[in-house]
Order: C-alpha cells, then structure tokens, then sequence
C-alpha cells in the first residue's frame, strides 16, 4: 500500500505525479508519470482491486499483459504492469492530444463537419488496431469515443481493456454479462443475450455514425425506452440517410462508408458484418491525422455523379429537407433540430435523476439563513430545493422554448420552400434571429444546470441559477450539492454520462447555429448585431429579453384584419407560442415562485386555432392597455 499523502510515488523506475489525476473510473485513476528509460511521454492507470472488481481488475491484466507483447501503432502502447498487493500499475504512452471526443468537438468548432476522407481513414485505423486484439482473441466490450485516442504520431488507437475478455475462441458466445456503455453497446450486451465478437463490431458501426451525423443512431426518453426503442431495431432497422453534404467525398467513398454502417447497425449478430470481412474491405493504409487540419487534397466536390449510394438510401427514407434551395439555409435546419432533439434526451434523463431523488426519504433541512423569518420560504425548502431548480430550468428550455423552437422552424421551413419566397425575406430573416435566440437560451439553461451539477467552481459567481441559488443559505446550497455528486448509484452514473455529451454536443450544435446565420448575414448583407446579444453563456434571461423585446418591437400593432391569409396559420402558431413563453419565463422568475415549481402540473397551450387566436388577442389588448 502506498502513501496517498506525497506528492509522488516511485513504482518500478516510475516516478508518479500524484497531483496530475486526468481521469478516473469506478476503481481506477490515471496520473501523469515519468521514467527516463521511455522517451515518450507517459501515464500510469493504477487499478485498486477490492471485493467488487475483482474479475475487472485479472482480467484487464491478463489483456495488457498480452499487449505488452505487441507493437500496434493503432493500439495505445503498453510500457509495464506491475502488481504490488492491492494494486496494478499499467505504464502506457499518454497521448497529450486526448481522446477521440475532444478530437471532435475541436474539430466541429472550426469546421462543422469531418470530410468523408477523414472519417475513412480513422475508421480504418480502428479496424487496424482492433485486428491486433482479434489475432490476440481479445473482446473489447466499450468502444466509444472515450477509449479511442488521438496518438503522439498522428493516428487514432483503442485504449482501456476494463471491460475486456480473453477467449478461447473469438467468436464463442458470451453468455449475458451485460458491460460497456448503453448507446454504444450492441443490442445482445443491452438486453442481456449472448454475444461474440461482433458486439464490437455494432459499437464501432454507433462510433462512425456520430461522426457522420453528430448524434446517436436510437434517441429515446430514457434508459427504458431506449431499450424498447433498440428492440424495435430487430424488425425496423436503423435507417442510414443521405451523408451531411458537407463530407463530400467520392462515390466510391460514400458507397464503402455506407456499406459499413448499414452492415454494422444490425440488431441480428447472424446478419452483421464479421471482423474478417472488415479486415478485407479496409486493408492498412497507414494513414495519419493532423489534429489541426482537414487534409483536403483528395476529397472531389459533392456535384459528382453518386447513383449507387443515392439509390440505397432512397430505398429506406424519404428525408423532408431535401427540397431547402440553399445549403447554408439546410445546415441551419439541420443543427436546429439537432438541439432539439439533445435538448429533450436531456431533460428525459434529468427527469429520470429526479424520480430517482424523490424516491429516497429525505428530511427537511433545518436552514440558518437570511430566511429564519421567512415562514412562506422555509415551509418550501427541503433537500430537493435542487431537483425544484434543475426541473424549472427544463420546463424553460424544453417544455417552452422548445416548443416555439418547433413552431419558427415550421414557419421558416414553410417559407423558404415557396417559389416567391425573396418576397417573405424580412419574415425568413426575422425567423433565423429568433431560431438564434431560442438555441441561445436553451444552450444557456442546459449550461447552467450542467455546472450546477458538476459543481464548476470556475463559473459558480457568473451563473444565474447560482445567483438565485444565493438568496438561500450558502452552506445548505453546498450540502445539497455534496450529497448530489456523492451519490454513487449505476443509474445515476449512466445518466450523468449522458448529461455530459448531450451538453457538449448542445454546445457544438449552438455554435454551429450561429456560423450558420453569420453566413446568413453576409450573403443577405443583414446586421443582426451578433456580438452584442451572445457573449453571455451564463445568463438564459439575456437571450429571452433580446426575444422579447424584437417581438415586442415587430408585432406591438398586431391585428388579425390586417394578417395575409397566405401566413396566417404559420404566424398564429409563432405568436401564440411566442406569448406562452414569455408567460411561463415571467412566473418562474423568482425564488419563492421556482421553489413552488411542480413539473408534473404545467399546462401547456392547447394545439387549437381557436384558443391560440384568443391568446393572442388578449396579449396584444393588454400590450395597447399598458401602453396608455
């Protein structure tokens, strides 16, 4: 057992910086090292083995002694294991560049999509390096783009055997040991069949398809309904749609990449692609990657002829936005929806850690605070103030942004699909600052409750959430949030994953969103005056007031005598929608009225022209009342 409390422990001519952990597992922790006889930068996963890990714990170090054996370029180089009583030292290569998910989201923030070329090549590194552990029968059983790293040299390796096996015979079934990460893994690991090799084989298949599309091949409300949704897959497959337009590529890459994902996303192990076939379709090419550039040389514009690929995904789908005249309006609509759809899986799960919360007996917390006197406020507070807070925040951004996020998409999608439609270019324009302002707010508010979560200290003074938070007792506050980050539960890990990525790629889609109307801009020569309105990430309330106020400005004479027939169903939706919004944001603007919060009791407009008429109406003469 070694000393926790120095700085540095020596290990077999390791020297181990105990003050650099970048990462840790359930029973595990990486830390940079340093040994003189490796001329390579170096890291070290010290792994505790108790009651609970002890198959994780001989059976990764049966693999990396295996691996130690190896020299894969694709493959994170193994330096030394070493076991000392409770605890193995595995000394690899740390890889400076980091993992394949921060590869991409630096990626997206300078150039929105990865090229077809690029995207072959990392696949063809995986499927290299993957063919060392199947000659070694080795089964990964987590490929993900958190144990894919971008290497010294320029290429992509696998990396953590946590939740490996050796086999006697690689293709041998598994018997029901569900492991690995749910959207990654293949259906069989999920529902607890039995399973070969080829669960792989579909968790590269999902990696891929992030990649292309910047999302998951199955969304679904919650872990149980994404198991339901996975079923479903064995009748319904999963459907691969026509590439992003921004891959380009030739169409004999598109044909191999679509092969791939069609043969890999198969709920059937019988019907998916083998790891021998893979092997013979992407032969080595010892490709390597800049992380700064897109290597563009061999990639061929998108206008070339693509019969086979276009013929094959037009037998599966039918795709409503292939008739957008513009591809910078396209793309727009594309990240619009994105959010949308990150933004609900969101607040799904956020639900499920709630449900999760309530069901646990939790006193009430007798408060010292500013609010001793304050009867009405202490009677509300309770150990789930949290849960009230992170609840009222997704009901802002999802129940109600989200729905008139829907609503200004229609009405733009409408537009620009009309064959006059430079005629309706002020209400298109009008409609693309809206949709701006909207991802803006819902990005602000899934920021928040993120860093509320995870307890970002770096933002903590900065954040409105914490600054209402503020009007309650500090020390409380911290306690709740103590308790939040010290529950261990599998559930809650899984979803706090997903919490994770949907935020980043929340963040990704928002900035891609406001590229897109930057582009907007300058082809329309239009000055929406960007720079003043989304500097602040901290603040939701910057952008519903940026809303308000346009709408306000645009609509404050507003009569249903003097609205075009042609827009009126469209506009009747994006007013009354607007006018709901600004209701619920201005209930729940204070303390005392989030802490009254209640999710299961929000009412929601009624999808009837005829209220939504009334609504308006009535918003409108209190607007002409207030002003006189």
């Amino acid at each position: 057992m070694f000393d926790r409390t120095k700085k540095f422990v020596d290990v077999d001519g390791f020297k181990i910086d105990l003050s650099t952990e970048f990462g840790h597992g359930a029973f595990s922790r990486c830390y940079r090292c340093k040994n003189p006889d490796y001329q390579m930068d170096q890291c070290v996963k010290m792994i505790q083995l108790s009651q609970n890990s002890v198959d994780m714990y001989y059976r990764e170090i049966e693999i990396v002694e295996k691996l130690i054996q190896t020299d894969c370029e694709n493959l994170v180089k193994i330096l030394h294991v070493s076991k000392q009583k409770n605890y193995c030292f595995i000394f690899m290569e740390y890889c400076h560049q980091g993992d394949l998910q921060k590869f991409l989201m630096k990626f997206q923030q300078s150039n929105g999509y990865l090229g077809i070329n690029m995207i072959l090549s990392i696949l063809e590194q995986l499927i290299q390096g993957y063919k060392v552990l199947y000659q070694n029968r080795i089964i990964h059983r987590d490929i993900k783009p958190a144990n894919i790293f971008l290497g010294n040299i320029g290429v992509f390796q696998l990396a953590d055997y946590g939740a490996g096996r050796i086999l006697d015979n690689p293709e041998e079934l598994l018997m029901r040991s569900g492991i690995g990460t749910p959207v990654y893994a293949a259906p069989q690991v999920n529902l607890g069949e039995d399973y070969t090799n080829k669960c792989d084989v579909y968790s590269l298949g999902v990696v891929i398809y992030e990649m292309i599309y910047s999302k998951y091949p199955i969304y679904a409300a919650s872990l149980d309904q994404y198991f339901e949704a996975l079923k479903k897959t064995k009748d319904k497959k999963i459907q691969i749609t026509e590439f992003p337009k921004n891959l380009e590529g030739t169409p004999q890459e598109k044909e191999k990449l679509f092969q791939f994902l069609s043969q890999s996303l198969i709920y059937d192990e019988s019907s998916r692609i083998s790891w021998e076939e893979l092997f013979e379709m992407f032969p080595s090419q010892n490709s390597k990657i800049s992380s700064e550039s897109n290597t563009k040389e061999n990639q061929i514009s998108e206008q070339r002829s693509n019969a086979s690929y276009k013929e094959k995904v037009k037998s599966q789908i039918s795709i409503s936005n292939d008739n957008l005249q513009s591809t910078i309006e396209s793309d727009l609509q594309s990240s619009c929806k994105m959010f949308q759809q990150s933004s609900i899986m969101f607040n799904q799960f956020i639900s499920e850690l709630i449900e999760d919360q309530e069901k646990k007996d939790m006193p009430v917390k007798q408060i010292s605070s500013n609010f001793e006197g304050d009867s009405q406020i202490q009677s509300q507070i309770t150990d789930n103030i949290l849960m009230r807070f992170i609840e009222c925040y997704l009901a802002k951004c999802t129940l109600f942004a989200e729905n008139l996020f829907f609503k200004n998409n229609s009405f733009l999608e409408f537009l620009e699909n009309i064959d006059n439609r430079d005629l309706y270019r002020q209400y298109i324009s009008r409609l693309y600052y809206y949709l701006l302002l909207l991802s803006g707010y819902q990005f602000s508010c899934i920021f928040n409750i993120y860093n509320l979560m995870f307890q970002s200290q770096k933002y903590w003074d900065e954040l409105e959430i914490t600054k209402q938070l503020s009007q309650i007792d500090k020390n409380f506050v911290e306690n709740q949030i103590e308790l939040l980050l010290k529950d261990k539960t599998e559930e809650l890990r899984v979803q706090k994953k997903f919490i994770k990525q949907l935020y980043i790629q929340s963040k990704l889609t928002f900035q891609r969103l406001e590229r897109k109307v930057e582009d907007y801009q300058k082809k329309y020569n239009i000055n929406f005056y960007l720079e003043e309105i989304l500097s602040n990430q901290f603040s939701p309330k910057q952008y519903y007031n940026q809303y308000k106020k346009t709408f306000i400005e645009l609509n404050s004479g507003y009569s249903f005598e003097d609205e075009s027939e042609f827009l009126m169903e469209h506009n009747i939706y994006h007013l009354a929608y607007s006018i709901d919004f600004f209701r619920f944001e201005e209930k729940f603007d204070d303390l005392l009225q989030i802490l009254d919060f209640d999710y299961k009791k929000v009412v929601q407009l009624p999808d009837n022209k005829e209220t939504l008429q009334q609504v308006i109406k009535n918003y409108f003469t209190d607007l002409k009342m207030q002003k006189h």
